[in-house]
């Protein structure tokens, strides 16, 4: 019977290691292969030292997500390198975050975000932020909709009402020894005015609920991690996953939403996890997907990284034109005129722009 036991313990661990990733998704995923021609882009640099952990453009400044002791997020202009000022300020005050979620996504003059611990969702108007050098928030709403979910990882403003939320994985019980995993990762479309959430898109199945470690339990989390981006004519999401070589559709209108998937790419292994895409931007018509080049995410050592790739996609999903860079870069991102990449190592963090 404890032999019995042992091996059944065994198989119970085993198959949360082995995900299958067609135990995921509640949409289709077709197949796509991948170039075989790649053109070479070169780029130039702007700036070093400026902040560049999950950042976005507005004009000439870069906003970054940097946690500090007094505030969330950083401003900086990436062409002189003077850092202008902070936004979120960190404390227990009416106008404080106590967290505050990645920076996804800038609309126009606005930037959505949680703050998981107030459970609070505010879209905040960045110009009057910067003429006023303070946190200027235009709406505010509870999440107490949202139960016990997981923190936000992705916030997408789709007008001056609507945002759209992906908690990308369920949330660890820090309670129970078998490190349970509850809820299910989803996007969810929010009215701000109201805090009512307007509908829920169940894209994904639920993932195994047990962890043999913590370690384990982590990566489960972030199993379905993507970096997205919005299309505000079509009302489209492109998402790029981390963690599986693949790209998603979603419109938000319709809840249709469409994977592909890279051809001939090694399956998925939640004990050794590759990172595939690792940032994603929207130029002009087409969307562009950073690929690490198949590099292992929990091995990744960044002085012996090699180049990446970018992708050009098309907002059907098309694989439009594949690019070979130059060296490794960490994200990419456009102000609507041009397309830039940052490259952060131990000893210092660059801006270039690319030379499409």
């Amino acid at each position: 019977m404890r032999n019995t036991l042992i091996l059944l313990l065994f198989f119970i661990v085993a198959g949360c290691c082995r995900i299958k990733e067609n135990n995921l998704f509640n949409y289709p995923v077709h197949l796509i292969e991948d170039l075989d021609e790649v053109e070479v882009l070169s780029v130039t640099k702007i700036q070093d030292g400026l902040d560049l952990a999950n950042f976005q453009l507005y004009d000439s400044l870069v906003i970054s997500f940097v946690p500090s002791g007094s505030s969330f997020m950083s401003v900086s202009n990436y062409r002189t390198g003077e850092s202008t000022q902070s936004l979120c300020p960190f404390g227990r005050g009416p106008e404080d975050y106590l967290s505050v979620s990645p920076l996804s996504h800038i609309s126009k003059d606005k930037m959505a975000v949680v703050d998981a611990m107030k459970r609070t969702l505010s879209v905040i108007d960045i110009r009057a932020s910067l003429e006023s050098e303070s946190t200027v928030v235009m709406r505010q709403c509870g999440l107490d909709c949202f139960g016990d979910c997981s923190p936000v990882t992705s916030t997408l403003l789709v007008n001056d009402s609507l945002v759209l939320l992906f908690n990308s994985a369920a949330a660890i019980n820090p309670d129970k020894p078998n490190l349970a995993l509850s809820g299910n990762p989803d996007y969810i479309l929010f009215n701000v005015n109201s805090g009512e959430a307007l509908r829920e898109y169940k894209c994904f199945k639920g993932i195994p609920y047990k962890a043999s470690s913590f370690e384990l339990a982590v990566r489960i989390k972030s199993l379905l991690y993507s970096y997205e981006c919005l299309n505000h004519v079509s009302g489209k999401v492109f998402c790029a996953m981390l963690h599986i070589p693949q790209i998603n559709i979603l419109d938000v209108n319709t809840g249709d939403m469409v994977g592909f998937r890279l051809k001939g790419r090694p399956k998925l292994d939640m004990d050794d996890p590759y990172a595939y895409f690792v940032s994603a931007c929207t130029l002009g018509d087409k969307v562009y997907a950073l690929y690490s080049g198949d590099r292992k995410r929990v091995r990744w050592d960044p002085d012996s990284a090699g180049p990446c790739s970018l992708y050009e996609f098309s907002w059907d999903g098309s694989l439009c034109r594949k690019f070979l860079l130059p060296t490794d870069f960490t994200q990419c991102a456009s102000d609507g005129n041009r397309l830039y990449l940052s490259k952060i190592t131990e000893e210092d963090s660059s801006l270039f722009f690319v030379n499409l």
